[in-house]
């Protein structure tokens, strides 16, 4: 069977619908966890319902004054350089 519009354009309406979490602090400090409902419907297309999980993590690029990268991210950096040994 076929549509036949007269004078009527395609109609479609889509929703999007997020929801938002980032944790503050401890071991996994600025993660987000975003959580995306979609609904898309039209006179012409398949309706379409989506759900989607986003897992992001923020890391810094720059050194905080008086530490270095890995002190900031609380990895244990050397004291001084290791330098090896000759023989």
């Amino acid at each position: 069977m076929t549509s036949i519009f007269v004078g009527l354009a395609p109609k479609e309406q889509e929703r999007n619908t997020d929801i938002d979490y980032v944790i503050q602090s401890g071991l996994l400090q600025n993660l987000s966890v975003r959580w995306r409902n979609v609904t898309d419907r039209g006179s012409e297309t398949t309706d379409v319902d989506e759900n989607r999980l986003i897992v992001a993590h923020t890391l810094k690029s720059w050194q905080v004054a008086g530490q270095s990268r890995a002190s900031a991210y609380g990895l244990a950096a050397p004291e001084r350089p290791i330098r090896p040994t000759g023989h």
